[in-house]
């Protein structure tokens, strides 16, 4: 090919973009009751870290309280230095002298506990479903929650147009176009309840074919049953708390009155009550026509309504580990999801039933 002559267009476009934000929080009290800090108060301290990488990892090594029953259970010494820093921060906060023992010790300890009580409970006659009872306070709460998120993009964009001739008279027109992107996203988060600040999990029923929401505004609900309300955040207005009523007085007064929060297992709670062992709470069950679904008007008024009401036929016992977290705008944790089911309507149609940590 011989150019005798050429028109020629080129042209770029380039975009790159980085974002890192960072939020950590850090709630403590002392007493019976936790402190409203997001309706009138606020953090003992809140601020953006830099570089979290040190922190998230050593929150990482934070083994669940089930692993202590293992036989590895037992301190390590460098674990000895943060385990003292914890005691001394709960002891400022509570004014008790507290004694450390080790995992281990603890377990065996425990067991031997049980074993006792085992025996003194079988040669005692009593009811035969005994009174559950409430959880003692431990009179503080620590809330920490550390949030990092790094967002970093970049486009690229060339263009070409152009016309040639050659020296035997032809004319060639042509084009090119060229789009190079890439996009990196890294995410992390902890959340560290001591004390109070545990996590209670109902199960709720969602509607509209997507998760567990919460709102961002609290209400007064007494859902450990120990007689005191806590302030918890409510689900969204496409989702619903699964009840029983049990003493049908048309309202759901606490924790004993969902599925949930009294063990830890609402699906195993609830399938005690599958009376055919189809696994299926449906009308062959005699609880489904007390099952109720709790939710809450744009005015923030109770409502209590049947699943037939709902339109709901029957719901799943089998579920899924599906944890996720539900924070607010700030990072802070309301609540985490943890299980999830489903459940059918008349229709045909399916939705989703979730076991959700609230945040107490």
């Amino acid at each position: 090919m011989k150019i005798s002559g050429s028109t020629m267009q080129l042209a770029s476009q380039h975009v790159s973009i980085a974002k890192h934000e960072a939020k950590e929080s850090l709630r403590v009290w002392v007493g019976d009751r936790r402190p409203d800090f997001e309706g009138g108060g606020q953090a003992i301290r809140e601020r953006p870290k830099a570089n979290a990488m040190a922190l998230s990892e050593a929150a990482c090594r934070i083994r669940p309280a089930k692993q202590l029953a293992s036989a590895e259970a037992d301190l390590q010494p460098n674990d000895e230095p943060k385990i003292a820093l914890i005691v001394r921060m709960v002891e400022m906060l509570t004014g008790k002298k507290l004694k450390l023992i080790s995992p281990k010790a603890f377990d065996e300890a425990l067991s031997a506990a049980r074993q006792q009580t085992q025996k003194t409970v079988e040669a005692l006659p009593g009811p035969p479903n005994p009174v559950q009872a409430t959880p003692e306070r431990a009179g503080f709460g620590i809330e920490y929650d550390y949030s990092e998120r790094y967002h970093e993009a970049e486009w690229t964009s060339f263009s070409a147009a152009g016309a040639i001739r050659t020296q035997d008279g032809a004319e060639l027109a042509f084009s090119v176009d060229l789009r190079m992107s890439r996009e990196f996203l890294r995410e992390q988060s902890v959340s560290v309840r001591a004390g109070d600040a545990k996590l209670k999990d109902p199960l709720v029923l969602n509607f509209s074919g997507n998760a567990a929401e919460l709102t961002e505004t609290r209400f007064s609900f007494d859902i450990d049953s120990d007689g005191r309300t806590e302030q918890l955040a409510f689900v969204g207005a496409n989702s619903g708390f699964l009840a029983l009523d049990r003493n049908d007085d048309g309202a759901i007064n606490d924790g004993r009155e969902l599925f949930g929060p009294t063990t830890g297992q609402g699906f195993k709670e609830l399938a005690a009550y599958d009376g055919d062992g189809n696994r299926w709470i449906d009308e062959n069950d005699a609880i489904y026509q007390k099952l109720r679904i709790w939710s809450k008007d744009a005015g923030g008024r109770d409502q209590l309504v049947a699943l037939g009401q709902r339109g709901v036929g029957a719901v799943y016992l089998g579920h899924v580990s599906s944890p996720f977290a539900l924070k607010d705008g700030q990072g802070v944790l309301r609540g985490q999801i943890r299980d999830s089911g489903v459940f059918l309507q008349e229709s045909g149609a399916a939705g989703t039933l979730q076991q959700i940590d609230l945040t107490v």
